[in-house]
């Protein structure tokens, strides 16, 4: 029985959200102090939260469900007892989280401004629920302030502490979350894609008559483009605009875990629920189970992330705001962030640390003119997460175990240790260099041994026991090591070692199974050395042993089935792989052909189609190789 270990969670991430129609600028919220907010709630309460339950909504939608009752009135008739629905929650392996989710605590007391709904009902007004913690004294000022009209600036609340993530520079803390990042139970998201150089994809829905006055498809891709470049210019981040399409439909609700990120220019689908609000940005997150554990996305400075496997933006074109290409911009730039997992610097509307409140993730607009551009604070964060000095990596593997015909349960072909035989070299890479370690982080069925990791434990299987090429993309496998690289500083994300079929043999010392030596040879025993049916001939000369061609199931006698294309295209400056699936080649770059340099890791489980790596040596170099080879 094989495991097919895919879950589905789903995650909302960010927003732009204006509270009125009048004066709006950009940002999350139209620029409003404290007082202003004060006149436009029509009851303000002290509440206690006494309980949350997640549920799913006829929407298909993951909400949860706040009950809180009343300590104290401070405008109005706030109810004695409340209870609404914010987007988010989790039910099972299913996430959501929205940037108009509220993280209450049981117990825990809040200030809530509210308005009250056609139907009687009454919900809190977005991003101006108050955390009222400490002494009876504190939680007296806050109050007061309110009961007074909210005139100046509320008493402080602490910001979130960050003790754990080291030096900062003086850059203070997010007041949203402890990272600044969203996060799940404490741990925060992130890409891994950028951490082998590789660019994050980006593909962009126009609709040219939804765009701001005088901006044109051209103009309007210059703007994306200036954007990224905002958030690339001051980390490792590196981003690819592919081009423009229509989606169809809204990118939140594209579940494709391909890493990609896609822009939408315009709300043609009606995914933002309200005119006052200006964007939405986030993530949605599929993959297998070892996802959302800690460290899936690697480990930087000693703080584990997640995986974030698609990003997603949404820009309304509905605001009359954004009829202004520098307010465009600057929505465009914050939403981009939120797709990249950030969260809000803040969402204090009279925020008393001026970093934060010039923070272009902060939560409200700042109508300075900015454009496309990021703060001090934007340019800590986004480096907490994307360093300069990035993880190393690595790729995901597959292998179908040789075992012996003899005994119960059938023992691993130890002999020889060549390429493919119940092991693999574990290869990885890091852009600064740096020496690397193997660590195996989960997998009980394995023992790592320098860089070889070696599968142990076979069980009772035939030739029958094999997966398809679509089970195996599909995620299934029989049996699964995690394990990771370390740089001494920062740990790569999780990569994945599959064993996905099993493959018996009469003569263990060969590493070719019987019914793969047959097929091809019309014969079980191995041949004499240069023979065709040794493991390290190559009866169809196309470069690869018979053990190779095993590994790859490609076709000994067929010097078309392999090896994979490689080309160079000097007008675009490229290298293009057509590779085998499921192979691990390495494409590498050399000035002399004695030092070689690491471009792309390629391992494909879908179809394969040409994986094009752009080459970027400097326009004075007068020559330079590339290859591209398999490791075993």
């Amino acid at each position: 029985m094989f495991t097919h270990p895919y879950i589905h969670p789903s995650f909302v991430l960010g927003g732009l959200l204006v509270m009125s129609p009048a004066a709006l600028k950009a940002g999350c919220c139209a620029r409003h102090d404290a007082a202003e907010i004060y006149q436009l709630a029509d009851a303000i309460g002290d509440y206690r939260a006494l309980s949350s339950t997640v549920f799913r909504g006829d929407d298909g939608r993951i909400w949860t469900r706040h009950s809180l009752s009343l300590n104290e009135s401070l405008k109005g008739s706030a109810p004695a007892t409340l209870e609404f629905s914010t987007p988010g929650g989790r039910i099972g392996h299913q996430r959501e989280v929205s940037s108009l989710s509220l993280q209450l605590q049981t117990g825990g007391d809040y200030i809530l401004q509210l308005r009250s709904r056609p139907d009687g009902s009454w919900e809190p007004l977005p991003f101006q629920t108050k955390s009222n913690p400490g002494t009876a004294g504190q939680k007296k000022s806050r109050r007061d302030f309110f009961k007074g009209g909210a005139r100046g600036s509320i008493p402080a609340t602490p910001r979130a502490t960050r003790d754990s993530v080291g030096d900062n520079s003086g850059i203070p803390s997010s007041r949203v979350t402890p990272t600044g990042y969203f996060e799940a139970s404490g741990v925060p998201y992130r890409h891994p894609t950028c951490d082998s150089g590789t660019a994050i994809s980006c593909l962009v829905d126009i609709d040219p008559s939804k765009l701001p006055a005088g901006t044109d498809t051209s103009a309007a891709l210059a703007i994306v483009q200036s954007a990224l470049d905002a958030w690339s210019g001051v980390s490792s981040l590196k981003f690819k605009i592919e081009g423009t399409t229509s989606f169809g439909t809204s990118p939140k609700n594209i579940d494709t875990p391909d890493g990609k990120i896609r822009i939408q220019l315009h709300d043609s689908y009606n995914a933002i629920a309200s005119t006052s609000t200006l964007g939405n940005g986030g993530s949605t997150i599929t993959g297998p189970d070892y996802i959302g554990t800690p460290g899936s996305a690697g480990t930087i400075d000693g703080q584990p992330f997640v995986t974030l496997t698609q990003g997603y933006v949404i820009l309304n074109h509905r605001s009359a705001s954004m009829a202004d290409p520098e307010v465009f911009a600057e929505v465009l730039t914050h939403e981009i962030g939120h797709a990249l997992g950030l969260a809000h610097s803040s969402t204090d509307s009279n925020e008393p640390e001026p970093l934060l409140e010039d923070a272009t993730m902060y939560y409200t607009s700042h109508g300075d003119g900015r454009g496309a551009a990021v703060r001090d604070y934007d340019v800590d964060r986004i480096q907490f997460g994307y360093p300069l000095d990035t993880p190393p990596f690595s790729m995901n593997r597959t292998l179908r175990a040789v075992i012996a015909t003899s005994g119960n349960p059938k023992p691993l072909n130890t002999d020889p240790q060549g390429p493919g035989v119940d092991r693999i070299t574990v290869t990885g890479d890091d852009l600064q260099g740096s020496p690397l370690t193997v660590n195996l982080i989960s997998g009980d069925q394995f023992t790592l041994s320098g860089n070889s990791l070696i599968f142990t434990s076979p069980g009772n299987y035939s030739d029958t026991t094999t997966l398809t090429p679509e089970q195996i993309a599909d995620g299934n496998y029989y049996f699964r090591a995690l394990f990771t690289l370390s740089d001494g500083v920062n740990q790569s994300a999780f990569y994945r070692f599959d064993i996905t079929g099993f493959q018996r043999d009469s003569y263990p010392a060969d590493g070719l199974p019987n019914t793969w030596i047959y097929t091809y040879f019309g014969d079980f025993t191995v041949g004499a050395p240069g023979s065709d049916r040794h493991p390290d001939s190559d009866p169809d000369g196309d470069g690869l042993d018979n053990r190779t061609e095993r590994y790859l199931g490609t076709d000994p006698t067929d010097p078309a089935s392999g090896p994979a294309g490689f080309s160079f295209d000097l007008a675009s400056r490229s290298v293009t792989l057509t590779p085998l699936r499921f192979a691990p080649y390495i494409i590498e770059s050399s000035a002399d052909f004695s030092s070689w340099t690491t471009r792309a890791f390629v391992s494909t489980f879908d179809v394969p189609a040409p994986v094009v790596t752009p080459v970027d040596e400097a326009p004075e170099e007068t020559r330079m190789f590339y290859r591209a080879r398999m490791e075993p």
